[in-house]
């Protein structure tokens, strides 16, 4: 059986070790260079890409991972939360997010609706017909039968994912992807009364991705919820929809507390929280919005035999 360098995946460490152990939290870049400063994590945000030898969250302390990708060669410790919830609608103003990240990079010419609709004074807005359930948000209904297998025998079933990563794994003459997928929709807004302006959709729930030699989430939470739609402030308006949950792939070698040497399983990952955003209420007359669709995420275990 032919072997692969692990750190296809997990990369080589180059960020050294990472530690969120207050909030907030900033870290100095260690690739800076010629003297100017800059940051990894900005007020416990990441501010890139990051290939840490080691990555811990502390109790107590959060790392908003904002769409962008964690490889690590060593262990992914969370005793604290990993985020990657889509931002809120505030009244008549859409949640959006400010950083699609590597992960969801391109998201938007490619037809992908993860941020939220504004409130306006005629109709409810759609989250676009592609990737959400009209302005509810949601998965993308396509992409319901997905995955299976990572190991060393027999055929290959893709595990769809993020558009962003595309990874292809040979062992021996069967190769295994890892492909495109995306999740959330961002909310649609509340229907206004031709005067007030109904309240604004939540944005999606982001795009988390882990790919550690192993990955210890027993003390911590993950959470990739929906942003809240927004309740309007006048008239006989609706709220605003939330936005739909998002999504995680999490690959791995180890996975704290398993002793199985099952090579994909749908392993419960701790304490995870995927739910959709949740409606505005309406105001006057006007109706509450819906809240998003949950989201969804798959745990990718490699089988050491193929390393």
């Amino acid at each position: 059986m032919t072997q692969y360098d692990a750190a296809l995946l997990y990369g080589c460490g180059y960020d050294g070790p990472v530690h969120v152990n207050t909030n907030p939290c900033t870290i100095v870049d260690p690739q800076a260079s010629g003297g100017v400063a800059s940051y990894i994590v900005v007020n416990n945000v990441l501010q890139r890409d990051i290939n840490p030898s080691s990555l811990l969250i502390d109790p107590g302390c959060v790392l908003k991972t904002s769409n962008w990708l964690i490889q690590c060669p060593g262990a992914v410790t969370n005793q604290g939360t990993l985020d990657c919830s889509g931002p809120d609608a505030s009244g008549s103003t859409a949640g959006v997010w400010g950083d699609l990240g590597s992960m969801l990079a391109g998201a938007l010419t490619a037809g992908m609706h993860p941020n939220g609709v504004n409130g306006a004074t005629g109709s409810p807005g759609s989250a676009g017909p592609t990737y959400g359930y009209g302005g509810v948000g949601g998965k993308d209904p396509a992409a319901s039968a997905v995955t299976r297998t990572l190991s060393g025998a027999g055929p290959s079933d893709p595990i769809y994912f993020l558009d962003r990563l595309t990874y292809q794994v040979t062992v021996g003459l069967n190769t295994y992807t890892i492909a495109g997928w995306y999740a959330g929709g961002g909310g649609g807004r509340g229907a206004g009364d031709g005067t007030n302006k109904g309240g604004a959709g939540g944005a999606a729930g982001g795009a988390m991705a882990i790919f550690a030699h192993i990955l210890d989430n027993s003390a911590g939470t993950i959470t990739i919820k929906g942003g809240k739609g927004g309740t309007p402030i006048a008239g006989n308006t609706g709220g605003g929809h939330g936005g739909g949950g998002g999504f995680g792939l999490f690959v791995v070698s180890n996975l704290c507390g398993v002793v199985t040497f099952d090579t994909y399983f749908p392993w419960t990952l701790g304490a995870i929280d995927l739910s959709g955003g949740q409606g505005g209420s309406g105001h006057g007359t006007g109706n509450a919005g819906n809240s998003g669709a949950p989201g969804d995420y798959f745990v990718a275990r490699l089988s050491p035999a193929l390393f």
